[in-house]
């Protein structure tokens, strides 16, 4: 059977996801998959046994494992392709490789809260770190997912503001409510800025009321300890591998920003216009080569946003 990729960006599937022109990925990652082109590559039995081995290491990697399938797939493919080469498979056994590897992903989403010991030694290492150089007093702390724990330059981006980052893994709001005390209320801060629940909706399948609900333990939890402290929850931002939790993110987000225009001390910073075209269009060029995680410009982006809101509560 040959294979013939060159159109596939700009191609649809007929299940449940689709390519877009830019390239990014909407729906199931399953659907990503051209039928020609899994179980016959030389690679793929060893993504197959990467996929079962992940299920024990919990649904993060089992995504991100996913996001790297998808692109090496594709991209493997696309060059087979422009060097002349025909790629061969069986479809039968193309599609009992997808669902097989699905289904094990699946059975790792089936409990709805993390295990909130993933990230200790994460944990233990920000207190190592805290006992050779603790955070200046009246410091802001920026807690949350990958999101924060990539933004290399976080620290000194804020330094006017004694920016201290304390992202960690991929985590999700269980995972930092449950960390709040030794990376958040132990150094007093003036400010808190949070970024968190993109996880929690796509690997943990929670709602936008269950962030929701997050959140406000999250806020009894620092202000029990640090009542004066000034709370930032930035918006949850869609990525390009996450389109199919839109609704989700929208609800969540929405919640949230009347629940802190009722109280005092709590600020929301939404990053979500800026991250779309007048037309609507998510900027996929602010995402890196996995569509999930942003890169410089992204980051070069959020800076003045999250700078101006932290400026206005002084």
């Amino acid at each position: 059977m040959n294979t013939n990729l060159k159109g596939l960006r700009k191609t649809k599937s007929s299940a449940s996801g689709r390519y877009h022109p830019n390239g990014c990925i909407e729906g199931s990652w399953k659907a990503a998959l051209p039928g020609s082109l899994t179980q016959d590559l030389v690679f793929s039995g060893f993504l197959q046994k990467c996929i079962i081995a992940c299920r024990a290491a919990g649904a993060q990697a089992v995504s991100r494992l996913q996001h790297s399938i998808v692109a090496m797939l594709v991209s493997s493919s696309m060059l087979l392709c422009g060097l002349g080469c025909r790629v061969s498979a069986n479809p039968d056994a193309s599609k009992n490789f997808i669902a097989q590897a699905a289904k094990d992903s699946k059975e790792t989403l089936t409990s709805e809260q993390p295990n909130l010991d993933r990230f200790e030694q994460e944990i233990a290492d920000y207190e190592a770190a805290d006992k050779k150089r603790p955070p200046a007093p009246g410091c802001t702390v920026f807690v949350g997912s990958s999101t924060f724990r990539f933004w290399k330059s976080l620290e000194s981006d804020f330094a006017e503001f004694k920016a201290v980052n304390r992202g960690f893994g991929g985590s999700t709001f269980p995972d930092i409510n449950h960390f709040v005390d030794r990376i958040v209320t132990r150094y007093n801060p003036a400010k808190v800025v949070v970024y968190a629940g993109t996880n929690d909706i796509a690997e943990l399948h929670h709602s936008g009321e269950d962030i929701f609900h997050d959140f406000q333990e999250f806020v009894h939890k620092v202000q029990a300890k640090v009542p004066k402290a000034e709370i930032y929850f930035i918006s949850m931002s869609m990525a390009p591998s996450r389109l199919q939790y839109a609704d989700k993110y929208d609800k969540g987000n929405a919640f949230i920003r009347e629940y802190i225009q009722k109280n005092k001390h709590l600020h929301y910073i939404d990053v979500v216009p800026s991250m779309h075209k007048p037309n609507g269009d998510l900027r996929v060029f602010l995402f890196g080569f996995d569509q999930l995680h942003m890169n410089k410009m992204g980051y070069a982006l959020w800076k003045p946003i999250v700078a101006k809101a932290l400026k206005q509560s002084i």
